[in-house]
């Protein structure tokens, strides 16, 4: 590059740089370009760290879910909305946002309701996970169950 600085410079009338110009200029090319890379190293470990979070708000809206069913029943009703599941299913929302807003919704319902919070410590053991969405390990006890936790007769 600098060979051709020095032989073509003068003959091209846009030059952008001079031969004295080229070191410093390609010494900071490969800082910026140094940083870019760094940066995207960063990024990628953020995003590994985001997708691990959404991952665990998943986690924890199931296994809320799967205690709410022993409560609520599997099937949704205003009890299920009271808790947070507004949108006329009891399933998790797709979307991010959505599980937020469904977490803070779900944050709020145990503070004024502390009762529920109990239930939620001894279902968070795994046991049951699956029984509010069809599970194979106890939709069809859960389906039973009225809001109140009263067991429907039949």
């Amino acid at each position: 590059m600098h060979t051709g600085i020095v032989q073509l410079g003068a003959v091209i009338p846009i030059p952008m740089l001079t031969a004295a110009q080229l070191p410093s200029a390609l010494e900071a090319f490969i800082a910026a370009d140094s940083d870019f890379n760094a940066a995207r190293s960063a990024r990628q470990a953020a995003s590994d760290t985001y997708q691990a979070a959404t991952g665990a708000v998943y986690d924890w809206l199931l296994a809320v879910s799967n205690m709410l069913a022993t409560r609520f029943g599997t099937r949704w009703s205003t009890a299920w909305a009271q808790a947070g599941f507004i949108n006329n299913s009891t399933g998790i929302p797709t979307k991010i946002e959505d599980r937020l807003g469904l977490a803070l919704a779900l944050v709020n319902f145990f503070t004024a309701n502390p009762s529920y919070e109990g239930a939620l410590n001894e279902s968070d053991s795994g046991a049951g996970h699956g029984a509010a969405h069809g599970g194979a390990d106890g939709a069809d006890a859960d389906a039973s169950q009225k809001p109140g936790g009263q067991a429907g007769k039949g």
